[in-house]
């Protein structure tokens, strides 16, 4: 229990470490940049994907429970993307209150996080 306690610490301050030198930069960041980072920070995503974490999945579950979750996570985000409302961040104002922005993002972080604490766990 000591190890997976020492690993969940480890990773939540990688996190949080690799956010730090953002927000010295958050100010002077062209948008391009931020593409190129979101683009970057994708392409580090799918590269974990295609190489540990769909290889696990199947060798643990199998082609169908592959499929199955594939299929699940894009009807997800398809239904989240065709639901949830853009907040346009490079504008003031916006239609949403600040409490509904906050849940939006805490909503966002908590789905992100799910896969990988059921795969800690």
């Amino acid at each position: 229990m000591n190890g997976v306690l020492t690993g969940s610490v480890l990773s939540a301050l990688s996190t949080g470490l690799g956010a730090v030198p953002i927000l010295f930069m958050a100010k002077s960041l062209t948008h391009r940049w931020r593409d190129v980072l979101l683009a970057f920070s994708a392409g580090i995503m799918m590269a974990a994907s295609m190489t540990s974490l769909i290889p696990e999945a199947l060798r643990s579950g199998g082609f169908e429970a592959l499929a199955i979750g594939l299929a699940a996570g894009v009807l997800v985000l398809t239904l989240l993307e065709m639901t949830v409302p853009h907040i346009d961040l490079e504008h003031t104002k916006s239609g949403l209150q600040f409490d509904e922005k906050a849940m939006l993002i805490i909503a966002a972080i908590a789905m992100h996080n799910l896969p990988e604490g059921c795969q800690s766990g």
